[in-house]
């Protein structure tokens, strides 16, 4: 992630031989790296901007999550959520609540900023590798498309429910 100060920080990952748990800030400046804090383990991370210089960060092989204070360049523990939350795919909502559908595991939640909770949201399809966007009427496209499957759902933040979406 490249933070307003020209650093970048780095979450998670493997290497190869081991997993890296760590957040990294890199500073080009100075052509040095350093840890900046213990985090949530593995790979597949999602970032989204919750305003205020924050980035919440979630994903991994884990539960947890973590908000980035990009200002502050300090990291704070973001919630815990009740699944898995590998490869997520995160849309700011236009309340300022962040949707998060999980990695083909059929789940979605909604991470209120204000509380750092997670609350569970809908019924949607398993999509493998999913993607979102928010659109001008504030419902979220959440989709995949690959050589194995072309799949779409429309979120209405409204009521808080999932549709099929004809491709």
């Amino acid at each position: 992630i490249l933070l307003p100060s020209g650093n970048v920080a780095i979450v998670g990952g493997y290497s190869y031989s081991s997993i890296n748990t760590n957040v990294i800030i890199y500073n080009p400046s100075l052509k040095n790296f350093a840890v900046l804090s213990s985090t949530i383990g593995g790979n597949g991370y999602s970032f989204v901007s919750i305003g205020g210089g924050k980035i919440f960060v979630c994903g991994g092989s884990s539960v947890a999550s973590l908000v980035l204070d990009t200002v502050t360049d300090t990291v704070t523990n973001g919630g815990t959520s009740a699944y898995s939350l590998s490869s997520p795919s995160m849309t700011l909502l236009t309340n300022g609540d962040v949707l998060v559908v999980t990695n083909s595991s059929a789940t979605a939640q909604i991470y209120q900023v204000s509380t750092s909770t997670f609350t569970n949201t809908g019924n949607p399809v398993s999509i493998p590798g999913p993607r979102s966007i928010l659109l001008q009427n504030g419902d979220v496209l959440v989709y995949a498309s690959s050589a194995k499957t072309d799949q779409a759902q429309l979120y209405s933040a409204s009521t808080g429910t999932f549709s099929s979406v004809t491709l």
